[in-house]
């Protein structure tokens, strides 16, 4: 709308500084006037997307919303293989996939791992929760900003997949949880629990 309105003003005034002789030089700048209009559209949006996704980004998700945070696709999936006698080894895969248009970045914390074995004694109607369960047999950073300033980033239609093996006795339940963070621990995140039978 401002675009258009702008074009009329501009062809307008253009219009009026060609000589009512000069039929020649006014196609010519008529002409001439949409064709930098378009230029200098262009150099407003290249602006516009180099600020918000490389020089400033860290708005970028307060911006989004919940639209950012639902565009996240957290998976997490577990293979086991039989190692000896009657040990494990099992694989834990976190799948992180953007499914929306807009890239997702992550909090410092990255995204975090954490593997509980489920106690075999616990009494009907217990909850199955890692404070219950003490310490985790498996705890670990994917996806982290390590030392460095920039946050990580999901583009749009990337999948970002990553395993961790342990070894583990077989015959027993494992709760695994995979938290993934847009900022700090303290703020939104995302989190996706899996009971799995290591046999």
């Amino acid at each position: 709308m401002i675009v258009a309105v702008a074009a009329g003003v501009l062809i307008a005034v253009v219009t009026a500084s060609i000589p009512g002789e000069d039929v020649k030089g006014a196609v010519t700048r008529v002409d001439f006037a949409p064709k930098l209009l378009t230029v200098l559209g262009l150099l407003v949006g290249l602006t516009w997307a180099l600020l918000k996704l490389v020089v400033s980004p860290a708005g970028l998700v307060d911006e989004i919303g919940e639209t950012t945070y639902s565009n996240l696709k957290l998976d997490l999936t577990c293979e086991v293989v039989a190692y000896r006698h009657d040990m494990r080894i099992v694989t834990f895969v976190v799948t992180l996939e953007n499914v929306g248009k807009v890239p997702i970045r992550s909090g410092r914390p990255g995204c975090q791992l954490s593997v509980y074995e489920v106690p075999d004694d616990l009494p009907e109607g217990a909850t199955v929760a890692a404070p219950e369960m003490g310490k985790p047999s498996l705890m670990l950073t994917i996806f982290s900003r390590s030392t460095t300033q920039h946050r990580r980033v999901i583009g749009p239609g990337v999948t970002y997949q990553e395993s961790h093996s342990i070894v583990l006795a077989g015959s027993r339940v494992v709760s695994a949880r995979a938290t993934f963070y847009f900022g700090s621990t303290d703020e939104d995140a995302q989190t996706e629990y899996r009971l799995f039978r290591v046999d």
